[in-house]
């Protein structure tokens, strides 16, 4: 599925699990926490969406208690939620990972919990 057939909030998820799992990967952070020094204009403009919608998509994700965003540090406070909300899948990152699991990601999101969880 492709960023135009998903609604605001799935973009939204899509983009910060993928950012997680890619610092992850580079051992920049986790998937449940990063810094992600982005402002509310520039993610608009990368979700296609315009920045009041970002700003009411951020605010309602904050109080279902999915996700923290202060400062330029993103915190995925549920990230099987979130995991499944993004519907993300990393083999469409042809990593040429050979098939061997990435190095520091466990299988299971419950597993890619916050660093200060």
């Amino acid at each position: 599925m492709n960023v135009g057939r998903r609604d605001a909030t799935q973009r939204m998820m899509h983009l910060l699990y993928e950012v997680g799992f890619r610092m992850k990967a580079m051992g920049l952070g986790d998937i449940g926490s990063f810094r992600m020094p982005i402002t509310q204009i520039d993610l608009s403009d990368a979700l296609g969406l315009s920045p009041v919608h970002v700003n009411r998509v951020l605010q309602s994700l904050r109080k279902e208690g999915l996700l923290d965003f202060k400062g330029s540090t993103v915190t995925i406070k549920d990230v099987n939620r979130v995991a499944a909300m993004s519907d993300f899948d990393p083999l469409y990152l042809h990593q040429g990972n050979g098939g061997e699991p990435w190095p520091g990601i466990l299988p299971d999101a419950e597993q890619n919990e916050p660093l200060n969880a």
